[in-house]
């Protein structure tokens, strides 16, 4: 969560696509693709707050985003999952990891092979994460439906 929220505007490779990730698992940097549609959506969010450093500027007292010296908080971005959770009546406890290990459900999905998705920048191969993935993959294709109509509506 440090490693998105701590993002940059100058972090963000348009021309070649990718994100850069200062200081994430084990303190390296790395690059990480950058989805057409995600770019579409962090500039939207940019365009929000127009803060020529943060993507997530943190928002305090009377300081506007767009001139904000840091970027929010992980409590700040916990309290919104809570929010959404409670609002989309989920009966699952959902949480930010969560969304970590969804990742690598919709790499298999979309047809990517169970080793080449657990095989992302900034991982190691971990024993057992591999016999995981076919489990989660047979248990979610009821999902797959919404969550194709969720990312239809992302502009």
């Amino acid at each position: 969560m440090r490693e998105a929220l701590h993002l940059q505007v100058g972090d963000i490779d348009k021309e070649r696509m990718l994100v850069h990730v200062h200081l994430g698992k084990g303190a390296k940097d790395r690059f990480v693709p950058l989805p057409l549609k995600t770019l579409a959506v962090l500039r939207a969010h940019w365009l929000t707050h127009r803060n020529p450093v943060w993507l997530f500027p943190v928002r305090s007292g009377d300081q506007p985003a767009a001139t904000a010296t840091r970027p929010m908080s992980t409590t700040s971005v916990q309290r919104v999952m809570r929010r959404v959770v409670r609002q989309l009546k989920l009966r699952k406890s959902v949480h930010l990891h969560t969304l970590r290990h969804s990742y690598a459900t919709h790499l298999l999905e979309a047809g990517v092979s169970s080793a080449r998705a657990l095989r992302r920048p900034g991982r190691r191969p971990q024993p057992g994460r591999l016999a995981m993935a076919p489990l989660t993959h047979r248990l979610l294709p009821a999902r797959a439906g919404l969550i194709g109509r969720v990312s239809r509506q992302v502009p």
